[in-house]
C-alpha cells in the first residue's frame, strides 16, 4: 500500500497454523484491558517473535533487525519501508514531517534497519560511559545521547566532579568526552559562578575558604553581562589566582589532567581551588609533561566538541554502534541551545595578553583538539577536494565546504575564486588502510596482511599552501600482531602532496620565509618528490641557512593553521612523521641546515638533491660524504643510498660486558648483574653499530652526534657506588613485597593489549615473568613513577648529563625492569638518553626514514626471518652505559637476563644557533 508517498510493505503469515496461532494471540491482548498489562505486553512479544520468523524467511534479517523489531512491538511504532534502491528494508519514524532539522535528515540516510554485517573483532563496545566536563554542554550531549542509544542500562554518566578512573569501566564501555575551546570555557565558568544563582562550585568553595578573595574575584554586574572594565578586570585576575604560580598551567589544565588522569577516589573537580595553584613544581612539570604528550584518543574512543556538538554527537554515536553499541539515529533532534552563561561576548574579556596567558598556561589543549585562535570555533568549514581523491571522498568534502572548490590539474582557479586566495588544499589519498610492513620489515614471516578494522587515522601533513592526509591503521589497533611503519605513509603523502604542489598552490616569488618553511616541511616529513619539485621551482632558498628558533615557531604556526583551515587536525605525539606544529619539542632541528636535517632523517636522495656529496654543509667545512661516513650515520641504513658511495658501510666496534664484582651494601655482586639472574636464553651482540666512548664532552656531543643526527654509547656513565641503589639485595629488602604491573611491551594501551591482570613482585620477574594473558612472552614492566627508582633523579649520574647536553631539560622518566627476552617493542620518539642500571640489553634500531610502531613483543618481533637486518643497526648495553638517542630513531630493546634502568625524553631549553 501507499502511505506519504512510499511503498509500505504489510507483513502478513502465510503459514496456517502460525498465522492462526498469531491471530489468537492478538485477539486475547486486544481483549484484556482488565487483565494485567505485563501479561498482554509478554504476549505481543511472542507475537513479535512470529513475525520475525515469517521475516527471516522473506528478508534473511541479521540480529540487528530482529531486536530492532522486538522493540517495535514493545516500544514506540515504526513503519517498515521497502526501498526501491535497497535489498534491505529501511526505518523511518511515523513522526518525520517537513521541518526536521539537518541532523535528522541526514540521520535518516544511515539508519537501516538491517545494517552491513560486521566482522566481529575484540574491541566491540556494549556500553558508552560520557565523561562530564564543565562548561562544555554536557546536559545537552547526555540528553541527545539518551535519547539514541535503545539497550537498556547500556548507557551511563560519569559525574563532573570525579576523575573517571575511580569509577569502574570495563573494556566494552565506550567513553566519550568533551572538550571546549579554553578560552569560551574559562569565560562560561567564570560568569557561571559569579551568577547570584549559582551556589555551589568553584567560587562558593573559594568563598568558604577565603572571603576577601572572593570579593576580589567575583563578576559584579550579571544584568551588562559582565562587559563593565571593573569585571573584565576580576575576570584577568581569576585566571591567574587560579593558575600555578609559574603560570605554566591553568585551572582547565589540572581539570583535565584530573579528570582523564587522577585516581584520587577523594578528589572533587568542580570544588578543588588548588587543583592547579596549589600542586609543587614538580608536580606541574610532571602535569604538563602528561599533557604535551598525550594522545587524547587513549583517553577517550571519541571526543564531543563544543563548538560542533551535533556533529561530534552523531559522529561518536555512529562510532559507537560500529563497536556494537545499538543505538537508533533517528531519535536525535538537534538543538541551537546547549545551555549558556550569562556573559558577554568572549572577545571583550581576552586582550592580546591575555589569550597569550591562556595559550602559556592550556597549551597542549589548544594542540590537542585543533584549537587556533581564542574565542573561536574549529575551523572545519573550508575544504579542497583534489582529483586523487575518490569520487565519494570528494561528494564528502565538498559536503562540508560552503566556500569553493578547486581541482588540482588545472593551472587557474574556479571563476568564483579569487586567484590570491591562498586557502589551503586538501589531497586525501584514497587508499583502504593496510597494515604496513614496510622497508626493512616488508618481508618479515608472520605478518598479517589483511586491516580488518573499521576505523583508521587521517594523517595531515602541510608542505606550504598543501594539505594532504593519508589513512593509516589505528595505534590501538596494533595489537600484539599489527606494525605501522613510516615508509608506506611518506609515499602515500608525497604523491598527493606533489600532485598539489604542480596545480600551482605554492608560496609566490619574494615570499622567502614561506619558500623556506615549504622547504623545510617537505624535508622534515621526508617528502623526496616533494623536496625536488620545491629546489627546482622556488628561488632564492640557502641549503646551508641553519633555522632559527624564530623560523621554527613561524613554521610551527603555520602548519598547524594551514592543516587546521583545510579541515584537518594536528595528530599528538604518536604522529608518524615529525609533527611540524609541534617543532620547539625537538632537539634535532636547532642549529641545523636544511642539508644537516636529510642526513639526520637519514635520505640520501634529499641530501644529494639539496647538496652536491662533496661540498661543505657545515661551519667546519665537513661535506655529506663525511657525514654518511661516520660510524651510526643514519644514512647507512636508507635503501636508496648506492653501493659506490666511498665509505658507505656499516661497521661496528666490539663492546663487552664488564668483569668482576664490586660492593654494595657489604656485599660482593657482579658488576654487571648486581646480584640479579644473568642467564640469557639467545646469543648476546657484545657489538655496537654505532660509536663507543670513554667520555664524552659537551663540544664533542654537538658535532659529533647532535650536528650529525647519530647515536652514541658512552661506556660506564654511571658510578658503581650508585649502581648499588638496583641491586638485588636493596630491592629485596625494601621493596620485596610490593607488587606492579607487567605487559607484554612497555606501554600495552597504547596499542591496544593490556596488561597481566595479576600484579607481581620484581621477584618473580626476575626470570622471565609469563601470565595468562600472554602466555610464551616474556612480561615487561614500565612506568613513570619512582617505585623503586626512588630519587635515582637526584643522583650525580643525571646531573653530569647537563654538562653534555645544552641546556637538557628531562621531561619523561620512565623505569623499567624485566627478565630475560623482555623488553621494549619498536617505536619512536623525541631525543632520549637511556641509563642502564643492571643487566644486559640489546638494541634494534633505525634511522627516522625506516622508523615504526609495533605491538608485537619484543623478542617475537625480532626472533623472526625476513627482516632485512642490513638497515637495522644494533648495540649491547651494559650496566652503567649511557645511550643518547637522536629524535625520531625507531628504537626496540631486549634483555639478556634481568635488567633495570631509566629512560629519559628530554628537550632543549636553549640551542647554540650558528
Amino acid at each position: 500500500m501507499e502511505l506519504g508517498g512510499q511503498r509500505v510493505a504489510t507483513v502478513q503469515m502465510t503459514a496456517g497454523a502460525r498465522s492462526s496461532e498469531a491471530s489468537s494471540l492478538m485477539g486475547w491482548a486486544m481483549h484484556c484491558p482488565h487483565r494485567c498489562r505485563f501479561c498482554a505486553k509478554v504476549l505481543l512479544g511472542l507475537i513479535g517473535l512470529l513475525l520475525i520468523l515469517q521475516l527471516d524467511r522473506r528478508y534473511a534479517l541479521s540480529a540487528a533487525p530482529r531486536y530492532a523489531f522486538l522493540r517495535w512491538s514493545f516500544d514506540m511504532p515504526r513503519i517498515v519501508t521497502l526501498d526501491s534502491n535497497a535489498s534491505e528494508p529501511t526505518v523511518s519514524t511515523m513522526a518525520a514531517t517537513a521541518g526536521t532539522d539537518a541532523m535528522a535528515s541526514s540521520v535518516s540516510k544511515r539508519a537501516t534497519l538491517a545494517p552491513e554485517k560486521r566482522q566481529p573483532h575484540g574491541n566491540e563496545k556494549r556500553k558508552v560511559a560520557y565523561a562530564r566536563f564543565p562548561k562544555t554542554g554536557s546536559r545537552y550531549a547526555i540528553e541527545q545521547m539518551k535519547r539514541a542509544v535503545t539497550l537498556k542500562n547500556s548507557f551511563r554518566v560519569l559525574p563532573e566532579q570525579k576523575p573517571i578512573h575511580v569509577m569502574p569501566l570495563h573494556a566494552e564501555v565506550f567513553v566519550v568526552g568533551s572538550v571546549r575551546n579554553p578560552c569560551d570555557s574559562y569565560i562560561s565558568l567564570w560568569a557561571f559562578q559569579s551568577s547570584a544563582q549559582t551556589t555551589s562550585g568553584l567560587m562558593a568553595a573559594l568563598k568558604q575558604q577565603s572571603l576577601a578573595d572572593w570579593l576580589r574575584l567575583v563578576g559584579n554586574d550579571e544584568q551588562r553581562g559582565f562587559v563593565g572594565a571593573e569585571d573584565v578586570k576580576r575576570f584577568r585576575e581569576w585566571l591567574r589566582f587560579f593558575a600555578h604560580p609559574s603560570l605554566k598551567l591553568g585551572l582547565l589544565s589540572g581539570r583535565f589532567f584530573a579528570k582523564y588522569r587522577s585516581q584520587d577516589p577523594s578528589l572533587n573537580i568542580l570544588t578543588n581551588i588548588s587543583i592547579a595553584s596549589g600542586i609543587s613544581s614538580e608536580s606541574m612539570h610532571r602535569v604538563s609533561e602528561f599533557l604535551q604528550t598525550m594522545d587524547v584518543d587513549t583517553l577517550a574512543d571519541c571526543w564531543l566538541h563544543t563548538e560542533t556538538l551535533d556533529a561530534d554527537i552523531l559522529r561518536c554515536l555512529t562510532l559507537y554502534q560500529e563497536r556494537g553499541g545499538s543505538v537508533d539515529l533517528l531519535q536525535l533532534k538537534a538543538s541551537a541551545a546547549y545551555g549558556s552563561s550569562s556573559h558577554g561576548d568572549c572577545s571583550v574579556f581576552f586582550d592580546q595578553e591575555t589569550e597569550q596567558l591562556v595559550r602559556q598556561l592550556d597549551g597542549p589543549l589548544f594542540e590537542k583538539f585543533g584549537y587556533t585562535q581564542c574565542c573561536h570555533h574549529r575551523n572545519t568549514s573550508i575544504s579542497i577536494s583534489i582529483s586523487s581523491s575518490s569520487n565519494s571522498q570528494q561528494q564528502q568534502l565538498a559536503s562540508r565546504n560552503h566556500n569553493k572548490t578547486v581541482t588540482a590539474g588545472s593551472s587557474s582557479p574556479s571563476n568564483s575564486q579569487d586567484p590570491h586566495d591562498h586557502t589551503a588544499a586538501v589531497v586525501q589519498v584514497a587508499v583502504k588502510p593496510t597494515w604496513m610492513w614496510g622497508p626493512p620489515f616488508q618481508s618479515a614471516e608472520g605478518r598479517p596482511l589483511v586491516y580488518d578494522r573499521h576505523e583508521s587515522y587521517a594523517h595531515y601533513h602541510a608542505v606550504g599552501e598543501c594539505v594532504a592526509s593519508v589513512q593509516y591503521p589505528m595505534m590501538k589497533h596494533l595489537g600484539k600482531t599489527g606494525m605501522l611503519t613510516l615508509s608506506i605513509i611518506r609515499h602515500g603523502l608525497d604523491n598527493a602532496m606533489l600532485e598539489c604542489l604542480q596545480s600551482g598552490r605554492h608560496p609566490p616569488a619574494g615570499d622567502q620565509v614561506s619558500i623556506d618553511a615549504t622547504l623545510l616541511q617537505a624535508v622534515l616529513a621526508g617528502l623526496i618528490k616533494c623536496t625536488q619539485w620545491v629546489v627546482k621551482n622556488l628561488k632564492g632558498i640557502d641549503v646551508l641557512k641553519p633555522f632559527s628558533r624564530a623560523i621554527l615557531k613561524h613554521v610551527a604556526a603555520r602548519t598547524q593553521k594551514t592543516i587546521v583551515a583545510a579541515g584537518g587536525k594536528p595528530i599528538p605525539h604518536t604522529s608518524p612523521l615529525f609533527p611540524t606544529w609541534q617543532l620547539g619539542g625537538w632537539s634535532l632541528i636547532f642549529s641545523k641546515n636544511v642539508v644537516q636535517l636529510a642526513i639526520a632523517l637519514g635520505s640520501w636522495r634529499i641530501a644529494k638533491l639539496l647538496s652536491s656529496p662533496n661540498s661543505a654543509i657545515d661551519r667546519l667545512g665537513r661535506s655529506v660524504v663525511q657525514y654518511v661516513q661516520a660510524r651510526g650515520s643514519p644514512v647507512i641504513s636508507d635503501t636508496d643510498l648506492p653501493l659506490d658511495v666511498p665509505g658507505a658501510a656499516r661497521s661496528s666496534v666490539e663492546h663487552l660486558a664488564p668483569s668482576g664484582q664490586i660492593l654494595c651494601d657489604g656485599e660482593w655482586v657482579s658488576r654487571v648483574g648486581l646480584g640479579w639472574s644473568e642467564e640469557t636464553s639467545f646469543e648476546r651482540y657484545n657489538r655496537c653499530d654505532f660509536d663507543v666512548v670513554e667520555t664524552l664532552t659537551r663540544e664533542d656531543f654537538q658535532l659529533k652526534y647532535h650536528d650529525m643526527g647519530r647515536p652514541v654509547l658512552v661506556k660506564n656513565f654511571i658510578p658503581e657506588h650508585e649502581r648499588c641503589m638496583l641491586s638485588k639485595i636493596r630491592i629485596q629488602s625494601q621493596h620485596g613485597k610490593d607488587t606492579f604491573s607487567y605487559g607484554p611491551t612497555a606501554y600495552p594501551s597504547i596499542t591496544g593489549s593490556h596488561h597481566c591482570s595479576s600484579k607481581s613482585t620484581v621477584m618473580q620477574a626476575e626470570h622471565g615473568l609469563e601470565c595468562a594473558e600472554h602466555p610464551g612472552v616474556s612480561n615487561y614492566h614500565a612506568s613513570h613513577g619512582e617505585q623503586v627508582f626512588a630519587k635515582v633523579t637526584n643522583t650525580n649520574t643525571f646531573k653530569k648529563l647537563a654538562d653534555i647536553i645544552d641546556g637538557v631539560d628531562p621531561v619523561t622518566p620512565q623505569y623499567f625492569w624485566g627478565g630475560d627476552k623482555s623488553g621494549a617493542t619498536l617505536h619512536y620518539h623525541r631525543a632520549a638518553f637511556n641509563l642502564l642500571w643492571a643487566g644486559q640489553k640489546d638494541w634494534f634500531l633505525t634511522s627516522p626514514m625506516l622508523a615504526g610502531w609495533a605491538g608485537i613483543p619484543s623478542f617475537q618481533l625480532w626472533n623472526r626471518s625476513g627482516i632485512d637486518m642490513d638497515h637495522i643497526f644494533r648495540c649491547s648495553q651494559h650496566a652503567g652505559d649511557l645511550i643518547l638517542l637522536p629524535d625520531m630513531w625507531g628504537h626496540s630493546t631486549l634483555s639478556h637476563g634481568f635488567s633495570a634502568g631509566v629512560g629519559v625524553l628530554y628537550a632543549v631549553r636553549s640551542s647554540n644557533e650558528h
